[in-house]
């Protein structure tokens, strides 16, 4: 059911949200808000630590679910 969940709102991100903000933010608000999240990422998260999820998801994804790539 979780897994369900997860595509839905996966799905209306991509199809939904993320093109009604491209035609709602301009340009400028869009490179301010990408600002905005490399920051949090560098000050609060710390380098690289994103994409270590990243690649730990990945691996989790091949051993558990090799046919979902």
């Amino acid at each position: 059911g979780y897994v369900s969940l997860l595509d839905g709102h996966i799905m209306k991100e991509h199809n939904v949200l993320f093109p009604m903000a491209d035609e709602r933010l301009s340009p400028e608000e869009q490179k301010g808000l990408v600002e905005g999240f490399e920051r949090v990422e560098r000050d609060e998260i710390g380098a690289g630590v994103h994409e270590k999820y990243h690649e730990l998801l990945h691996r989790l994804r091949d051993r558990y679910a090799p046919d979902a790539k």
